[in-house]
């Protein structure tokens, strides 16, 4: 089954082949993957949330980190989220961490947090694009006898 999800990520399981993968998942990431994956895509989230927090322990990068954070989000377990993203803060891409605080403080009711944190992620997105050549206006005069050269 791990092969056949490293061919093709989307493919669907069946609850016994589910099974199978979330009790191989102790010993095999892939598997682990696989089945938190399988789980999110089916909103089952209380299944997919040890599955993703066991994949961020055993490879901690940004993306698995970002994925046990919006896994949390999704079961409206806001504080706990903003808890195991700050604990994980050097692991995730500045970006990405004001991109979440953003979202989980606005669903705290902190807005003035979400706004820095909206307005912080938005700086830095501004700083990634490359400016734009300005454009170089050409006035001409108005002729009101002539519409088409207007």
């Amino acid at each position: 089954m791990v092969a056949a999800f490293k061919a093709d990520p989307s493919r669907q399981f069946s609850t016994a082949e589910l099974d199978s993968l979330e009790a191989a998942a102790v010993d095999d990431i892939w598997a682990a993957k696989a089945a938190a994956i399988q789980s999110y895509k089916q909103q089952d989230f209380d299944r997919a949330l040890p599955l993703m927090e066991s994949i961020a322990e055993r490879e901690p990068t940004g993306e698995n980190v970002k994925n046990v954070v919006v896994c949390l989000r999704m079961l409206k377990r806001f504080e706990q989220a903003v808890a195991y993203l700050e604990a994980n803060q050097a692991r995730v891409e500045r970006l990405i961490y004001e991109d979440l605080l953003c979202s989980l403080s606005a669903r705290l009711g902190k807005l003035d947090q979400a706004i820095a944190h909206g307005d912080a992620a938005l700086r830095l997105k501004d700083a990634g694009v490359a400016p734009v050549p300005a454009h170089k206006t050409k006035l001409h005069a108005f002729d009101p006898n002539r519409p088409s050269q207007n």
